[in-house]
This record gives structure tokens, sequence and C-alpha cells, in this order.
């Protein structure tokens, strides 16, 4: 049995295993659920979602967080969201995949993810903040990122896509921060 991470109303997320290569494959075949996650916007071959399986199996080992298979209630596979190490500014970012079918039955679903998601990952780390690089052309997201907290941070590249950075401090650092 996997270790449950967050349990939340309507929804669970926990860590990956091998096994869930299929339901991963069958959500990034999916070209609407890849949008926003890579410059093409098409589905994911096998390969490439293998590949970021066995990353997100080795992050979750290294670091103890990674991105999480996020299950409703009934245990049905609603897609992903956790957390992904940006090599281009060694920052956490929060990170996500909800399968567009679900997104659409569920258009709450995100922000109470979203929002456990972020409160377990400060109490449960040492960092200062935590960004969310949103695609510039992704409006949704933009709201989601404010809507949490996020504060626009400024406009880069990541993973070769034009992308807005927002930052969330931690509430120990909000306090230093209000206090200074």
């Amino acid at each position: 049995m996997q270790d449950l991470i967050v349990r939340g109303k309507g929804f669970s997320l926990e860590p990956f295993s091998t096994s869930d290569l299929s339901l991963l494959s069958t959500l990034h075949a999916k070209s609407d659920a890849n949008r926003f996650l890579s410059r093409s916007g098409k589905g994911w071959s096998q390969e490439r979602t293998s590949e970021w399986l066995e990353k997100a199996l080795i992050d979750q080992d290294r670091h103890g967080f990674s991105p999480f298979k996020l299950a409703l209630d009934d245990q049905s596979f609603a897609g992903w969201a956790g957390f992904t190490a940006l090599e281009e500014t060694s920052e956490i970012a929060l990170h996500y995949c909800i399968d567009p079918d679900v997104q659409e039955l569920h258009p709450e679903l995100l922000g109470k993810v979203s929002a456990e998601l972020i409160e377990w990952f400060f109490e449960t780390t040492y960092f200062s903040h935590l960004v969310d690089c949103v695609r510039t052309d992704d409006r949704d997201g933009r709201i989601l990122a404010q809507s949490l907290g996020f504060s626009y941070r400024e406009s880069r590249r990541i993973f070769d896509m034009p992308c807005d950075v927002f930052q969330r401090l931690s509430p120990s650092m909000q306090t230093l921060v209000a206090s200074a």
C-alpha cells in the first residue's frame, strides 16, 4: 500500500508506482491534457510518459516530494499534482495535470488540490517559497495562481516555453517580511 500524502474533500494524493504507467499513458495521450505542459501540446509517446514517471519516482526518493497521483474518492485516476524542481532557477514549482474530462466534471478540484498541496509543502519542507510557472497563454492558470496567494514575480522561458513566474512565500517568510 502506498503512503497517503494528502486526503482532501473528494480526492487523495499518493506517490506514484511503476504500475501507474498505463494510467499516465492514457492521460498523456490526450493532447488537451498536455496543452500547457509542452510547446507542441501534443500527446506524449509511451517512451516520454515512461521517462516522466521514472523521473517522478527518482525525485520522490531523493527529495520526498514529486508529482503525486491524484485519485477521486471512488479511486478513479484524475491526473497528477505536486512539485517539480526547476533546473533553470533551482526552485521548487507547483506542477499539475488534471484529466480534462475530470476537470470539466469537477471545475473546483484543481483549486482544492493545489491549496492542500501548498499547505502540505510548507508544513513538510524547509523551503522559503514556492513558485508556479504559468504559460503566458494560460489565463485559467494565472487566475488559479493568484487565487492561491501567488504573486507575479517575472516572465521567463521555462521548459523552453514563455511563462510568467508567480511566487508564494512560506508562512514563516511572510511573517518575517511583514515584520521588517
